[in-house]
């Protein structure tokens, strides 16, 4: 047995000759380099740490050190491990020469650990990151690369920015480093970065200024805090959204154009600032750069205290400083800026307000449309924040073209079709008014005896009663005009009527009709359709060759609206549904004159139609739905016109082609508009204002009309025409008419 047991003991001995411990050291006495596989190389770096003795300096190349204190994603195993250690305290440099991670403590602030005397890091494009604690009495920053303490603790040491560098050191996320910053590399060189929760404990720059600070780590939706416990000296900050804590002075020398303080505005409280305990002296000028993310709202006139004091302590340093602010990429150049007071700073407070955005640029724009984009503009600024609202007015003040703002804002008002409804339904009842019309029209000129057809036997079949039905088509044409978009109408409509003699010379009716109207926009994807159901009466008089009609009507008009909204950011669709009423009296005179084989009808007319349209409220579009205000509109018309006919016998029927031209002139003409407000509770309401059509129209048609021989008992007539009609406000339009009648 104890054999076996002195074999085994053999076997332990030897292996543990044979084997590296795991942590080991290597031992490096008075100076020299620590060896092991470059990091280049084989990436595996320095196994081990190093401890060393007898004073001298410690020269690392391209390598990482104690890599065997490394997880396999890089993260140190335990923080507590020196990755080079010293026997006293202030004896010993190590001289960073490449790029280097090390995995541990240098020395550290335990009892019984040792202050290194300085470090030499930061070579020309090199890096060297402490992922463990750093205690040194100074670090001096050799070149142009870069120092990263990222050991989430504190380091011990006063760094030096060398003579001839202009290098970087980065503090990590809630890694402190306690002691002074000193830049004798000359004014305007060399860069301190910290992240959130670092902290940098004793001056920085105050022999010569920083080129920059940077305060890095936080977002648009939260920012971080750094801070410097003693005075800061610096040309250039960049905060981002997060805030600089100084405890003390701050100084911003004057370059050729002043200090620059680069800002981030991801809300109206979440802002990049500087706050201070001491004075801030920022000579002459200072430039703010400021950047607004194209996903945030911020409401105009917001005030943003970019440097101010910390709260409790009182505000000192330059006055009259002028400021200037300028709205960097990838922030929308429509932002305007000033400085508050605009006469110059206050005692060190350096304060901007946000003036114009890009919401108001149509305020600005050379775009026909511009007024209407004004007015909704306006009430986007008004409207209470909401999370829906706000990413609205976020896009739009994402848009950096005036006219795309103006396209954007204008989809948000009640567009064309919906402002035409009115004027639309107005002129669907003049096509169903012309049905009627035409009847009668017939009745009282073709049933009397032409000069060349003496019958008296035909007067008497003209005292039947009759059914007749009639169609109409009706294709009309808005232009642009102005601010007021173009639109195509469309009205198809049939009617069916019953008319009895009331008299020898008097003829009345009943009749019932229906249509259907589409009005399409012509630039944006928007409209208006409805249904109309309308009721009618109608009488006519003769007295030989004069005559007189008149007419009521009542129409139930069933809407519905469809308004597409899209631009960059934004795609939805508002829909509505709602009803309106109209309601018409008529009357027309006219004198038929016969010579030879011709008709000429002089005639005159008069109209007042009442259009009623009830309120609506869109639905499908968030909060750029709109609740639209009730409308009623009164239209007071006139006509004067003439009418050739004449007629044609072939084959026991009656061919009677005719001419006529008319004027309508309109007494009261209202303006088309409409009273609207976003569709939530708190929004104001505004006016879009649409068109004012001109008060004269303009109608010459043709028309042709086969009549079936009038002195038979049972007669019938089909009747054709087209009309083409204008006005000089852009507009015009094309009618068809069919019309087939049956006499019983």
């Amino acid at each position: 047995m104890k054999r076996i047991i002195c074999c085994l003991l053999s076997v332990v001995v030897a292996m543990a000759a044979w084997c590296t411990p795991s942590f080991a050291t290597q031992d490096i006495a008075g100076g020299g380099a620590l060896t092991g596989v470059n990091p280049g190389l084989a990436g595996t770096g320095v196994k081990e740490g190093a401890k060393l003795t007898g004073g001298g300096t410690l020269t690392v190349e391209d390598q990482d050190i104690y890599t065997d204190n490394k997880t396999n994603d890089g993260v140190v195993t335990d923080k507590t491990k020196s990755a080079v250690s010293s026997d006293a305290d202030n004896t010993h440099t190590i001289t960073f020469n490449g790029t280097s991670t090390v995995y541990g403590r240098i020395s550290g602030v335990d009892p019984g650990e040792k202050v290194f005397l300085a470090i030499n890091a930061g070579a020309v494009a090199k890096t060297v990151t402490f992922l463990g604690r750093v205690n040194a009495t100074t670090l001096n920053v050799t070149g142009t690369g870069t120092v990263y303490f990222n050991s989430g603790n504190s380091n011990n040491a006063a760094i030096t920015f060398a003579g001839g560098s202009d290098g970087k050191v980065i503090l990590g996320t809630n890694t402190t480093v306690i002691g002074a910053m000193a830049n004798t590399a000359g004014a305007n060189k060399s860069t301190l970065e910290l992240w959130g929760g670092s902290t940098l404990d004793g001056a920085v720059g105050a022999d010569n200024a920083l080129k920059a600070i940077y305060v890095k780590g936080g977002s648009n939706s939260l920012g971080v805090n750094a801070y410097i416990t003693d005075q800061a000296k610096a040309y250039a900050f960049y905060l981002e959204t997060n805030t600089l804590h100084i405890t003390g002075a701050l100084a911003m020398p004057n370059l050729v154009t002043g200090g620059v303080v680069n800002t981030t505005l991801a809300s109206e409280s979440l802002y990049g600032n500087i706050r201070v305990t001491g004075a801030t002296n920022i000579g002459n000028t200072l430039g703010i750069n400021v950047t607004i993310p194209t996903t945030v709202y911020i409401a105009k006139d917001t005030q943003f205290d970019i440097i101010k004091t910390e709260t409790g302590t009182a505000q000192s340093g330059t006055d009259s400083s002028i400021v200037t602010v300028t709205a960097i990429s990838p922030t929308n150049s429509l932002y305007k800026f000033s400085q508050v007071p605009i006469t110059g700073t206050v005692a060190g407070l350096v304060t901007i307000k946000l003036d114009e955005v890009p919401i108001e640029a149509a305020d600005e724009a050379d775009d026909p449309v511009a007024p209407v984009a004004q007015i909704v503009a306006q009430a986007l600024l008004d409207a209470p924040s909401t999370p829906d609202m706000d990413s609205i007015r976020a896009a739009i003040n994402a848009l950096s073209n005036a006219g795309d703002v103006v396209n954007a804002e204008a989809q948000l008002a009640p567009l064309a079709p919906a402002l035409a409804a009115p004027l639309i339904t107005f002129q669907g009842i003049r096509q169903f008014q012309d049905l009627w019309l035409a009847r009668l029209d017939m009745c009282s000129e073709f049933s009397r005896p032409w000069p060349d057809k003496e019958d008296p036997s035909c007067r008497g079949n003209k005292q039947n009663s009759a059914w007749w039905v009639k169609g109409v088509g009706y294709w009309g044409l808005r232009k642009d005009s102005g601010a007021y978009k173009g639109f195509e109408t469309r009205i198809l409509g049939t009617m069916i009527a019953y008319d009895v003699p009331l008299g020898l010379n008097t003829r009345g009716g009943l009749g019932v009709g229906y249509g259907r109207t589409d009005i399409d926009g012509k630039t944006f994807d928007t409209s208006t359709d409805f249904d109309t159901y309308r009721a009618m009466a109608y009488i006519g008089h003769e007295l030989g060759s004069w005559f007189i009609n008149g007419g009521l009507s009542f129409g139930w008009n069933e809407y519905s609206g469809r308004r597409h909204i899209s631009f960059s950011g934004v795609e939805r669709t508002a829909n509505a549904k709602y009803d309106g009423q109209d309601y018409t009296a008529f009357a027309s005179t006219g004198y038929h004159v016969f010579a030879k084989k011709f008709s000429i009808t002089p005639f005159g007319s008069l109209q007042y139609t009442r259009v009623n349209i009830g309120s609506y409220a869109e639905t499908d579009a968030g909060d750029v739905s709109l609740k639209v205000n009730s409308q009623g509109y009164d239209f007071y018309e006139s006509g004067l016109g003439v009418k050739a006919a004449r007629d044609f016998v072939y084959r026991g029927g009656t061919f009677v082609p005719d001419i006529h031209f008319k004027w309508l002139h309109d007494f009261s003409n209202p303006t088309l508009e409409q009273t609207a407000r976003f569709n939530y509770q708190g929004t104001s309401t505004f006016v879009t204002h649409g068109l004012k059509i001109s008060d004269d129209t303009y109608n010459v048609g043709i028309g042709l009309t086969f009549l079936q021989c009038a002195c038979r008992e049972t007669t019938w007539s089909v009747e054709a025409g087209y009309d083409y009609e204008w006005r000089n406000d852009n507009y015009s339009a094309n009618k068809a008419t069919v019309r087939l009648t049956k006499r019983f």
